[in-house]
């Protein structure tokens, strides 16, 4: 089951603690790490931000000056930041999964969640959909290096969910244990379903268009 903040409701992540940190009744003199300052920006933040817009914020509402490469180490190595693309990061919230960190670990677990052989295309679409930002051609390749992804043909693929795949996603930090990780799949498969339909739709439509303007 997907946790809630019992203040405001926001889904939290698998290592996010029960509350929100903004939820967290902390007086004025409690002194923040940086990771917990780029968390407080973030949960006010309705997409994920570069670490230099992190640290910009965190300078203009908590006048911290945080050194940009020490904010994005931190991002990088915090299990409650989500990976969005490069140097770019959110929260669970954002409609992220935790634990991967680079485009072929992502592509993996979602693609493993979705559980059906996809055309590349249609598969970049939908996670583009659901807040990731990359190029095509760079999932491509990625996934192209991953060893658990098999290649059905040039342009379909597919991740069969064996047990060391779920060990390897668990490790990763997409969930704390093997109850967690299910609820995990069930959360991030249909979003990838939802994108898939909306891209086949548009792909007719633009059939369509294009059969309507033939002389």
């Amino acid at each position: 089951m997907i946790r809630k903040c019992s203040q405001c409701c926001d889904e939290l992540g698998p290592w996010e603690g029960r509350l929100c940190l903004g939820c967290q009744n902390r007086g004025p003199n409690w002194k923040w790490s940086a990771s917990d300052l780029a968390v407080l920006v973030l949960e006010r933040e309705p997409a994920p931000l570069t670490p230099y817009d992190i640290c910009r914020v965190v300078l203009r509402d908590y006048q911290r000056d945080i050194p940009e490469s020490m904010l994005n180490f931190d991002l990088a190595q915090d299990k409650r930041f989500c990976w969005a693309g490069q140097s770019i990061y959110g929260l669970f919230r954002h409609g992220l999964v935790a634990g991967p960190r680079n485009l072929g670990e992502t592509g993996c677990f979602f693609m493993a969640a979705f559980a059906q052989a996809l055309d590349i295309d249609c598969f970049a679409f939908a996670l583009k959909s659901a807040g990731y930002r990359f190029q095509t051609q760079s999932l491509r390749a990625a996934m192209k290096k991953h060893h658990s992804i098999q290649w059905l043909d040039r342009s379909r693929c597919e991740v069969p969910l064996t047990g060391a795949l779920r060990h390897y996603f668990e490790g990763m930090g997409v969930a704390e244990d093997g109850a967690s990780l299910d609820d995990m799949i069930r959360r991030f498969g249909p979003v990838i379903g939802k994108g898939a339909i909306e891209f086949y739709q548009r792909s007719i439509q633009a059939l369509r268009s294009a059969s309507e303007v033939e002389p």
